[in-house]
C-alpha cells in the first residue's frame, strides 16, 4: 500500500511537472509571436514610411522620373513626369510605355530600353516640336536593379535642357558673326564650310 500511495505521489508529481513546463513552453511561444508579430509590423511600417518619403523625394524633383517593369509597364512615375507628358498617374499603373509614345519616338527609344534592360545605362537628346516651339529633353536610361544584381526593370530619367540648349547656341551664333554687320566672321565662315564637306562627304 506504501508503495503505490509513493508511485500515486511521483505520477502527480509528473503530471504537475509536465503541466508546468507545457505552460512555460506555451507563454515561451506566445512571447515569440508576439516578439515577431511586432517586429514584422516594425519592418512594414519602416518600408511604407521609406517609400514615402522616396515617393515625396520624388515629386518634388523637378527631373521626369519614371519606373517600369521588365515588361515596359509603369510602375511609377513622378509629377514632373506626369506634368511633362499630361497623364494622370492613377491611370497609368501597369500601362505599357510604348502607349505614352509615338510610334517614332518609340522606335528611336527602343534599343535604349533594351539595352538599360540588359544592364547598360544610356544616354540620349530629343528635341520635340509642337505649336511652333521647340523642347529638348536629355534622358537617361538605366538598370532597376534589386537584390544580388537582378535586373527587375528600368528607370526613366529625363531634363529640360532646352534653356541650356539655346544658350549655347546663342553663345556659337556670337562668336561666329560680325557684332556690327551680323554676317559670318572668319570662324564662322570655317565652321560653316567644315559642316558643309562634312555633310558632302556622308552623302558619297
Amino acid at each position: 500500500r506504501d508503495l503505490l500511495l509513493q508511485f500515486g505521489t511521483a505520477i502527480s508529481a509528473v503530471a504537475l511537472l509536465t503541466t508546468w513546463a507545457l505552460s512555460r513552453v506555451r507563454r515561451a511561444v506566445k512571447e515569440r509571436d508576439v516578439a515577431l508579430a511586432a517586429s514584422q509590423l516594425r519592418a512594414r511600417r519602416e518600408r511604407e514610411w521609406r517609400e514615402a518619403m522616396l515617393s515625396e523625394v520624388a515629386d518634388a524633383a523637378t527631373t521626369m522620373i519614371a519606373v517600369a517593369d521588365r515588361d515596359e509597364r509603369f510602375l511609377f512615375f513622378n509629377r514632373s513626369f506626369e506634368q511633362q507628358f499630361e497623364v494622370p498617374r492613377s491611370e497609368w499603373a501597369g500601362r505599357p510605355l510604348q502607349e505614352l509614345l509615338s510610334a517614332e519616338d518609340y522606335a528611336e527609344s527602343q534599343p535604349l530600353i533594351a539595352e538599360a534592360l540588359a544592364g547598360a545605362t544610356v544616354r540620349r537628346e530629343q528635341t520635340f516640336t509642337e505649336g511652333g516651339q521647340s523642347q529638348t529633353l536629355e534622358m537617361q536610361f538605366s538598370p532597376l536593379q534589386y537584390e544580388a544584381g537582378k535586373i527587375e526593370g528600368l528607370v526613366w530619367i529625363a531634363r529640360d535642357i532646352s534653356e541650356l540648349r539655346a544658350e549655347e547656341s546663342r553663345l556659337r551664333d556670337a562668336s561666329q558673326t560680325d557684332p556690327l554687320t551680323q554676317l559670318l566672321n572668319r570662324a564662322g565662315f570655317d565652321a560653316r564650310a567644315a559642316a558643309a564637306v562634312a555633310n558632302v562627304t556622308r552623302q558619297v
